[in-house]
């Protein structure tokens, strides 16, 4: 259940800010990262997992048996 809030709050976070995914790394003392950011209206795309992550967890809590198969 905590990692489905986690995973709630971060869909959150990414719709709010924009950013899809980020990349870092090190290697031999050079680091590489960069990000990847939603396009258009894919955006609200992360709003859509946040909904399906937050009846999961509803949904668990509630100990709803469709809920559990979902998981």
């Amino acid at each position: 259940m905590a990692l489905l809030v986690l995973g709630c709050i971060a869909s959150i976070a990414s719709a709010i800010t924009g950013v899809q995914s980020f990349y870092w790394s090190s290697h031999n003392g050079a680091v590489e990262s960069s990000v990847t950011y939603w396009q258009g209206s894919r955006r609200w795309l992360a709003l859509v997992y946040a909904a399906v992550f937050a009846i999961t967890f509803y949904g668990i809590y509630r100990r709803f048996p469709l809920a559990w198969s979902a998981v």
